[in-house]
């Protein structure tokens, strides 16, 4: 049987390089970006921080960070969340990177079991709530606004609507996609979708028709995911 087609809902440019890979794995992808990013001015007492450490729960924030702390030191240790962030840490120069496989919190509580007390948090204006410890200083930094799609772009819709299973990789992505599909008229347990992590599929709610979770936060383990899903409701685990 076809491998059904994939939704792939992050944003570009990782949206269209999420599709190369899924193409490569014989599944059909669609880019439908749900966020649009947008860099944001620093505030201007940023160039006085002065971390012991950087936590950064996004790719996009390695190469922003650098542009605008052009001061900092590249061997600051940088604790990031899946390994092409720790990727991308890597390029833009920082030389003692660390990732961890699951979420921003968990590199948070990496950060601070290894010693550092005022960790600069490299971020969206928008970002999930982590929990600091109290003789913990996390200094946050937008360096970036993702801003919502009003509606679930057409061919998205008609899609979802021929059986695409979705792929989510944030929660904040997750929370909107089941408000934009609630908002289309579709029905969340007519539908299948893939989260990157427990966190993002906490955000998406319940009640869809197929869910898996990849084991790791990375998109191999996203199409693995997503094989299995579509393998199990063809064998009529997912119904």
């Amino acid at each position: 049987m076809k491998a059904p087609l994939l939704l792939v809902t992050r944003p570009e440019p990782e949206a269209s390089a999420t599709v190369a890979a899924a193409r490569l794995a014989g599944f059909s992808a669609l880019a439908a970006p749900l966020l649009r990013i947008r860099p944001v001015a620093v505030p201007s007492g940023a160039a006085r921080l002065a971390p012991d450490a950087v936590l950064m729960t996004s790719a996009r924030s390695a190469a922003l960070l650098r542009a605008a702390l052009p001061g900092l030191a590249l061997a600051t240790p940088v604790f990031a969340v899946g390994p092409r962030t720790a990727a991308a840490a890597r390029a833009a120069g920082f030389k003692a990177v660390s990732a961890t496989a699951t979420d921003g919190q968990a590199a948070l509580d990496a950060a601070v079991a290894a010693g550092h007390r005022c960790i600069l948090h490299a971020r969206g204006i928008d970002h999930r709530q982590l929990r600091v410890p109290p003789a913990v200083m996390l200094a946050p930094l937008p360096l970036y606004q993702a801003r919502a799609v009003a509606s679930l772009p057409a061919p998205a819709r008609r899609a979802l609507a021929a059986g695409a299973i979705t792929l989510l990789f944030s929660p904040r992505t997750a929370d909107l996609f089941r408000r934009l599909v609630e908002r289309a008229g579709l029905l969340p347990e007519g539908l299948a979708i893939v989260a990157l992590s427990e966190a993002v599929a906490a955000a998406a709610g319940a009640g869809w028709r197929g869910i898996e979770v990849a084991h790791r936060p990375q998109t191999a383990e996203v199409l693995a995911a997503a094989r299995r899903l579509w393998q199990g409701r063809c064998g009529g685990a997912h119904g």
